[in-house]
């Protein structure tokens, strides 16, 4: 299934040369900050990306919503490890 954070993930990666080997998001439709992380957290496929140490970068998105009150957007990316140059 794609999703449309996914989806903007990937063009950000070509635009800015952003190179990870692992993503994952959290996407979560609440009146406030706390309700949205307690439903994350009671979830156990989001709360595993929040509690994982598989990820070394994470971006948080918040925009209002007429359907939930806001839209709460949390991604999560492992960066690639570049390889180390070779000197002769």
């Amino acid at each position: 299934m794609n999703h449309p954070c996914m989806d903007l993930l990937s063009r950000c990666s070509n635009d800015f040369s952003i190179h990870y080997s692992a993503a994952s998001e959290n996407i979560a439709g609440n009146q406030t900050i706390e309700a949205a992380h307690n439903s994350l957290m009671n979830s156990p496929s989001h709360k595993e990306n929040i509690l994982s140490s598989g990820y070394n970068y994470m971006g948080i998105g918040i925009m209002d919503d007429p359907r939930y009150g806001k839209i709460f957007v949390q991604m999560y990316i492992q960066t690639r490890k570049e390889a180390t140059p070779r000197l002769p």
